[in-house]
């Protein structure tokens, strides 16, 4: 008996020591160990985005801002009643059942089961999450994205995605000045889930505020005026812009085909591309502009010198004729055939200029170049390597074919010739502002070079006058000022089909008014006229005229500011 007794007390002893041992190998050897595990059951560090910054037209009408919304998400390792959680969840959310099922019973400490839901839906899921005990759910600030203006300038303005990043327009090219900071977080809970503290690691910053140059109203005009026009002359597509040409801000920039901002995931890739910077198009008789721009440039051509304005050029193969072959413009000279969009006359004139000269004018200008206008996705255009040109390419290119532009490129060119021959650099945002409201940044207008000499600028815009005034473009004639401007009509190149379609064109008129102190400067675009007749100069000069004489009354309500 009394050796049972040692042998019990040589165990129990040994037991003893085995327990101390561990109790020491757990709280000195192994506490480092120990003591992360614990934090990770016990410890979660949370990233919050702090507030975007908002975006505001130039006269202070919001376009876009954060409003206050909760996140959820699920630690899956400490929830509890996961059924209930499944009948709370849906109930509360609306998500679909069998998704939130296997978000519940996933394993994992942590499993989104929504995004940015609005405050008053989180409070009530919150309420009765611990009426009934459940825990598990993890509640996170993350503001919510909403544009008020909806589908104003939808494609300038772009969104954001789930993780408050831009993606399209503005919000993507201003996306690290709108961000702002991210704010960490740590939340400590029992063993059993239940939160106990949470404490800020690290504070965020909201994002900075956009001022931009466009002007809400003159937006809104120009889409519907572009709308109407569509429907008038059961064009495909079309788009509109509209410049100070004195300082070149971008004061609207419309399309049809604009989708909801705030149910960006219903709109496609097509309807998301804006139209004015990321499609380059041959811009037809607009270019005629240009081409008369570089023979003065190059004193190739006399103001009261004549040319054969019936008789078709031929270009090897190739013979060029007038827009309309019945129609005969006899001799005439540069300001004819600019008035009159005069085929054959421009290019006996282009040919007098040469290929380098021609193509070292254009380039000098800005064509082939991106404007850095400020917005993704904007292409350059194209200008054929003078290497590669041929007596075809000098006819072509002075006709505005064998070379493309993007809207505001077009724009920004044409509308130098309302601003004394001065190019200036086109803008969409005027200013980037702190929480706070002080200037971060500010764009002031930029000259970027010379469209032609002043008085070859002067020269031209008297030529573009007379277009209005008994050309090519008097449909935009308006009351009381002088418009100076210019139509195009172009054929489309259709993919995959040697040379241009027959029935398939692209109308446009550009111009600015009062002409000898311009205030505004329009370009409108029109895709595939389906009635006829289809010039720009009957089409896209009548939706000019529309947006000109709403201009003009709100100009005169609200003087531009």
């Amino acid at each position: 008996m009394k050796r049972r007794l040692i042998i019990m007390s040589l165990l129990f002893g040994l037991m003893f020591l085995g327990i101390a041992a561990r109790l020491v190998a757990i709280q000195v050897v192994e506490n480092n160990r120990w003591s992360t595990y614990a934090k990770q059951i016990q410890e979660d560090e949370f990233i919050e985005v702090s507030p975007r910054g908002r975006i505001f037209d130039r006269n202070g009408v919001l376009l876009a801002q954060d409003l206050p919304a909760m996140s959820i998400a699920l630690d899956n390792y400490h929830m509890s009643q996961p059924e209930v959680l499944l009948d709370l969840l849906q109930r509360h959310l609306n998500l679909d059942r069998q998704t939130l099922s296997e978000k519940i019973y996933k394993v994992g400490y942590f499993t989104w089961i929504a995004r940015q839901v609005d405050l008053d839906v989180v409070q009530a899921l919150r309420a009765e999450a611990r009426e009934l005990g459940v825990v598990g759910l993890i509640f996170i600030n993350e503001p919510q994205r909403v544009y008020p203006q909806q589908t104003l300038a939808s494609n300038v303005i772009g969104f954001t995605n789930v993780d408050h990043h831009g993606l399209e327009g503005i919000e993507k090219s201003y996306d690290d000045w709108l961000s702002g900071e991210e704010t960490t977080i740590k939340v400590v809970r029992t063993a059993s889930g239940i939160e106990l503290v949470r404490q800020t690691q690290q504070a965020g910053q909201p994002g900075a505020d956009l001022i931009l140059t466009l002007d809400a109203r003159i937006q809104k005009i120009a889409e519907e005026k572009l709308d109407a026009g569509l429907r008038q002359f059961k064009a495909k597509t079309g788009f509109v812009v509209i410049l100070n040409p004195k300082t070149g801000e971008v004061l609207a920039m419309a399309q049809d085909g604009r989708y909801d901002l705030n149910n960006y995931r219903n709109s496609t890739p097509a309807s998301r591309l804006n139209q004015a910077v990321a499609r380059a198009y041959e811009p037809g008789s607009l270019f005629k502009v240009f081409s008369g721009l570089a023979a003065l440039q190059n004193g190739v051509v006399g103001i009261n010198e004549t040319f054969d304005g019936d008789t078709k050029v031929r270009v090897g193969s190739h013979a060029f004729g007038n827009a309309e072959d019945n129609v005969k413009f006899g001799q005439v000279n540069l300001k004819g055939i600019i008035q009159n969009s005069v085929n054959i006359g421009i290019i006996q004139i282009a040919q007098r200029i040469g290929d380098r000269p021609f193509y070292q004018y254009l380039t000098n200008v800005g064509f082939g170049r991106p404007t850095q206008v400020g917005l993704p996705g904007e292409l350059p255009g194209t200008v054929i390597p003078v290497e590669d040109w041929s007596p075809l390419e000098i006819a072509s290119v002075s006709i505005g074919q064998a070379v493309t532009v993007t809207g505001i490129q077009l724009s920004s060119r044409l509308a130098a010739m309302g601003n004394e021959g001065r190019i200036m650099q086109p803008y969409v945002v005027g200013e980037v502002r702190d929480p706070e409201g002080n200037s971060l940044l500010t764009h002031y207008p930029k000259s970027v070079g010379r469209i032609a000499s002043l008085l070859n600028t002067q020269l031209m815009r008297e030529m573009m006058e007379a277009v209005v005034e008994a050309g090519s473009g008097m449909v935009a004639q308006l009351d009381g000022f002088s418009v100076a401007a210019k139509s195009g009509t172009a054929q489309k190149v259709i993919s995959g089909v040697p040379g241009y379609s027959p029935n398939k064109f692209i109308s446009s008129f550009g111009g600015f008014f009062p002409s000898n102190d311009p205030q505004f400067f329009i370009l409108v675009v029109l895709d595939e006229v389906g009635i006829w007749p289809v010039w720009g100069g009957q089409t896209a000069a009548s939706i000019f005229k529309e947006i000109s004489e709403r201009l003009i009354v709100l100009n005169k309500m609200y003087p531009q500011q």
